[in-house]
């Protein structure tokens, strides 16, 4: 139940995050543009009513005032009116000043102070405005009655032609409960917009996630049930529940899905089974190509041999010959067909036999190994050729015929001589010139000579690092045996290749051939 909620859960916080986003964005915003329209409000407002003076002020006043005409009952009255005016705006003062012809500045009207009083101490934004005569609204300090005020300063003439200047004022204590106000109001509203916005997120993933909880139950129901065809997308998900495209489209990819996944696993247990047959098949295989090579050491009169082949997959191209001829003599060879697996193991067979074929006939080396060649060569679409050494020892004359077409360079040691590469007169390899010319070669050997044949398998051995064994590895590893029979020394090189290669999967068919004559 707890992977089904989930769905749901993360679109809802999904929503969640997007609201905060949005509040997060729209708060500092909100904050300002509040403040600003309070202010704008505040300073439209000390405008307008300074701007009102003109029309409260008597015409010719300010003549008459200059001129010591003006009555107290007309005086009495416009402070009257200023102070109806100031009240009525909620303002902390409301005057209008002039500038005297001895360069005073003066009260034109005032319900604090008389008219025609002097001005302490004016502000130098106020005196300003009679210089320039341009309206301002500014946060100035009224040093009369020491308070800080949102002041607006505002130059007028009457329609007599005097100057004078209104002047509005707020305390500065006063607009901050405005501001106050304000911004509560905006974060009420912001709370409750988030809430409500929450709750219609809590609705909406509700709602959309149902059909996806739908689903993922069907698709539970489906993989416990292996995919059964029997199960209805229909039955857990009805058709009134899908209320978008989105969802029918993923609806039908589902059922689209179950059937490819049944037909896929059906087609899956064909090949599987397909698959161990193969593998069975080829394990007999390997098993059948084993029985080609001889099976045990060999031993004859001046002579031992041991070799070994141990395949990089259940059938491979290495093979090992030892054959007993007429006489003393002892027939053995070595040979790596190009290519892996069952093809090369197919073609290995074919090799082995044509070789013990013609060596049992009474053929020589060279007969041998042109006729090996032709074979081949004949109707070889696949381009498989084959590494060959073959040697022929003859006891009664301890001597070795030899020829190596292409293979390997073998390793021999005389008396007490460490194992050595012997030098080899080069021939081509088998099976691509049908018309090839090969060369054999004789050695004298003695009791206590050693010959080692061997296959790239081992040479070409590599680590981690991709540093291959290499004939120089290969030679202390055979001089280091202090055990140097035939099935020592083959098992040996095997052994070290192998743990040369570490954990690394072999790549290539290990095989060695060991001859000690006596």
């Amino acid at each position: 139940m707890k992977k089904l909620t989930s769905i749901r859960t993360n679109l809802f916080l999904a929503m969640v995050f997007i609201v905060l986003i949005m509040s997060a964005v729209f708060l500092p915003y909100g904050f300002y543009s509040n403040i600003k329209s309070v202010r704008n409000s505040v300073d439209e407002r000390l405008k307008a009513a300074a701007e009102s003076l003109a029309e409260i002020m008597p015409n010719g006043f300010q003549k008459r005032l200059e001129s010591g005409k003006a009555g107290m009952e007309e005086t009495g009255e416009l402070r009257k009116k200023i102070s109806r005016l100031k009240n009525s705006s909620s303002l902390t003062s409301l005057y209008a000043i002039y500038k005297n012809p001895d360069g005073k500045i003066r009260y034109l009207a005032d319900e604090i102070f008389p008219p025609n009083r002097e001005m302490e101490n004016p502000n130098p934004r106020i005196l300003s405005a009679f210089e320039n005569r341009k309206p301002a609204v500014a946060q100035i300090k009224d040093d009369t009655f020491d308070f800080m005020a949102r002041t607006a300063i505002i130059p007028m003439e009457s329609d007599d032609g005097s100057f004078f200047v209104g002047v509005a004022e707020l305390e500065t204590a006063n607009i901050r409960p405005i501001i106050f106000n304000s911004l509560l109001n905006f974060f009420i509203l912001l709370s409750l917009g988030s809430f409500l916005a929450l709750i219609a997120a809590a609705s909406v993933a509700r709602k959309f996630s149902r059909p996806m909880r739908r689903l993922s139950s069907f698709t539970q129901k489906l993989t416990d049930s292996n995919f059964d065809k029997s199960l209805k997308l229909s039955d857990t998900l009805p058709e009134s529940e899908v209320r978008s495209s989105e969802v029918k489209t993923l609806s039908g990819n589902i059922d689209a899905m179950r059937a490819k996944l049944y037909e896929y696993i059906e087609n899956l247990k064909l090949e599987t089974q397909a698959r161990n047959r193969a593998e069975t098949e080829l394990k007999i295989a390997g098993q059948i190509q084993h029985t080609f090579l001889p099976q045990k050491d060999f031993k004859a009169k001046n002579i031992e041999i041991s070799a070994n082949m141990q395949s990089a997959r259940e059938a491979g191209g290495d093979f090992f010959c030892i054959e007993k001829l007429d006489g003393e003599k002892t027939a053995f060879a070595i040979g790596d067909v190009s290519g892996k697996g069952v093809p090369a193991a197919l073609f290995m067979a074919r090799i082995t036999t044509l070789v013990r074929a013609a060596l049992r006939n009474g053929a020589g080396i060279a007969e041998t190994v042109d006729f090996l060649n032709q074979s081949i060569a004949e109707n070889n679409e696949s381009c498989t050729f084959v590494t060959f050494f073959l040697a022929v020892f003859d006891a009664a004359k301890s001597e070795l015929n030899f020829v190596n077409c292409g293979h390997n360079p073998p390793i021999i040691k005389t008396a007490n001589a460490p194992f050595k590469i012997l030098e080899v007169k080069p021939n081509t390899i088998l099976g691509v010139f049908a018309e090839a010319k090969f060369e054999t070669q004789k050695l004298k050997v003695q009791s206590g000579d050693i010959l080692f044949l061997y296959t790239d398998g081992i040479t070409e051995a590599a680590n981690k690092n991709g540093e291959l064994l290499g004939c120089g590895r290969l030679l202390n590893i055979l001089n280091g045996q202090a055990d140097i029979s035939a099935k020592n020394l083959v098992s040996s090189a095997i052994l070290n290749a192998t743990a040369f290669e570490e954990d690394l999967p072999q790549t290539d068919d290990i095989t060695s051939l060991a001859a000690v004559f006596k």
